[in-house]
């Protein structure tokens, strides 16, 4: 038999000898601070503890393996709480080693971690308080999407805009999402707890446009809202106004000063009479499309690097109507709808111009499925005239007279636009003076009156004269004074003249 082994030291002896030894290594770092430095010696004091029980742990793991120590006295000696909180520490240090602790940790400082990175309020950007109901919510989230949609606002922040508003609706429309966000702030919602999915945001567009599609298209908000901008596209089997028609019509300046009548011929969709605008043939029905379920279209989501894009076309099995008719309409095919062409009568009122156009209302094209008619707009064009230039209201006439009529004035009878009116021209009126007819130019559209006939008078120089004239003119040449030497910038414009005629 071989030598006996020796004994292990009993165990409380052992663990006072190992910790005894630890503590007289620092025991001199234990000693108080000089009077004065209190803050010298907490500091002395925290760092004495740390390495009194980073010493007490290696000794712990370099005590060989299958032996005991009492752990209770091992905890009271390095500053440990006693065995009865042993069990939670162990736990907390695995919960460490699985990254559970410092989860717990990130989500309770959260709240501030996101006022430190500029994370905006959920709740601020929607615009609502925290104890906000659904309803509430839904009602600020609808009118902040419609404002900032990027369809609808041109502004080079809109779509951001647009995106996080749909995130905050996102998140607080969910009450476990809602829930987690109260308690953590945006990194609970991101990183999920308690049961909820991870929420990452919206990194596109395409993203929030589908969240938006989803509550709006499928008619949570009730009427309005983005149907007219996307073609109602969320209920494609409902009746939807016509599309609008544009004609041109042209008329001259003197219709345009006394009014117009006008019969026009149209081409346009019309409600198809034999099926009553249902698209099948009288006595039969219409079923839901198995393609596209009824909904008239076909979303494709594709996921990239970028980012998940959704693409949507029209079904191309019911033709984006929703439906499937298994016996069409003989005169429509299946499309509600027939093309005719038609007479519509226009009253063309005085004073209209060339930038004006006529908005008749229900006289475009049939709706589908029965829908209201659309509008017929009718755009006017207003020839130019061969004497008359127009000027808003005013009509501008250019009149020549003769050398012994600018020098000794006259009265003469210069054309309208509905007729001739009586001119005074004074004497020694100057070349490219205007004169002023009141009431004489076009009738106001949008007021009561007309406009002014402005009258710019010009000099005629004959090109041939006779033997008399000119002996009469040679004898006055011989007794004329010479003109005035002209100034730079004392002729005045045209428009000069005109304020000058009405203040004149």
């Amino acid at each position: 038999m071989g030598p006996p082994r020796a004994r292990d030291p009993p165990r409380e002896r052992r663990g006072a000898d190992r910790t005894a030894g630890v503590h007289d290594e620092r025991a001199p770092a234990r000693t108080p601070a000089p009077h004065g430095a209190p803050g010298v010696a907490r500091l002395r004091a925290r760092g004495a503890g740390r390495l009194g029980r980073s010493a007490c742990d290696d000794r712990r793991r370099a005590r060989p393996a299958g032996t005991r120590g009492s752990d209770h006295r091992y905890g009271q000696l390095c500053g440990r709480q006693p065995s009865g909180h042993g069990r939670r520490d162990r736990a907390d240090a695995h919960a460490v080693r699985q990254g559970r602790l410092h989860r717990r940790l990130d989500l309770r400082s959260s709240h501030a971690a996101d006022a430190v990175s500029g994370h905006r309020d959920y709740y601020e950007l929607l615009g609502v308080s925290r104890d906000a109901g659904a309803d509430e919510l839904k009602r600020a989230y609808r009118r902040l999407a419609m404002e900032y949609h990027p369809d609808r606002n041109s502004a080079s922040d809109a779509e951001e805009r647009f995106k996080e508003v749909t995130e905050a609706w996102e998140v607080l429309r969910d009450p476990g999402k809602r829930q987690l966000y109260d308690q953590y702030g945006e990194a609970g919602v991101r990183r999920g707890g308690g049961g909820e999915a991870p929420f990452s945001g919206f990194n596109n567009f395409s993203d929030a446009f589908d969240v938006f599609m989803r509550e709006f298209g499928g008619g949570g908000f009730g009427g309005g809202g983005f149907g007219d901008l996307f073609g109602d596209a969320r209920s494609p089997n409902q009746p939807r106004r016509g599309s609008t028609l544009k004609v041109s019509v042209t008329i001259t300046l003197e219709e345009a000063a006394k009014g117009a009548r006008r019969s026009l011929r149209v081409s346009a969709l019309d409600r198809c009479e034999r099926c009553d605008a249902t698209g099948a043939e009288p006595g039969s029905t219409a079923s839901t499309c198995g393609t596209c379920q009824g909904s008239g279209e076909l979303r494709m989501v594709q996921r990239s690097m970028l980012g998940q894009f959704v693409s949507v076309r029209p079904c191309s099995a019911c033709g984006g109507e929703g439906t499937w008719i298994a016996d069409e309409c003989r005169d429509c095919r299946r499309a509600g709808r027939v093309r005719v062409d038609r007479s519509v009568d226009i009253e063309i009122p005085a004073g209209i111009s060339s930038d004006d156009y006529l908005k008749l209302r229900g006289r475009g094209n049939a709706g589908p499925r029965g829908g209201p008619a659309g509008d017929l707009i009718v755009q006017v064009e207003v020839e130019p005239h061969d004497r008359f230039e127009r000027r808003g209201d005013d009509l501008v006439l250019d009149l020549p007279v003769t050398f012994s009529q600018a020098a000794l004035g006259d009265e003469l009878d210069v054309p309208t636009i509905l007729g001739q009116a009586r001119l005074k021209v004074p004497a020694g009126i100057q070349a490219g003076q205007v004169l002023r007819l009141r009431g004489q130019g076009m009738p106001r559209l949008r007021a009561a009156g007309h406009g002014d006939q402005l009258v710019r008078v010009h000099t005629w120089t004959p090109s041939e004269l006779s033997r008399r004239q000119r002996d009469i003119l040679e004898s006055l040449r011989e007794v004329e004074d010479a003109p005035p030497e002209p100034r730079r910038g004392e002729d005045p414009s045209f428009w000069e003249r005109v304020k000058a005629a009405f203040t004149a």
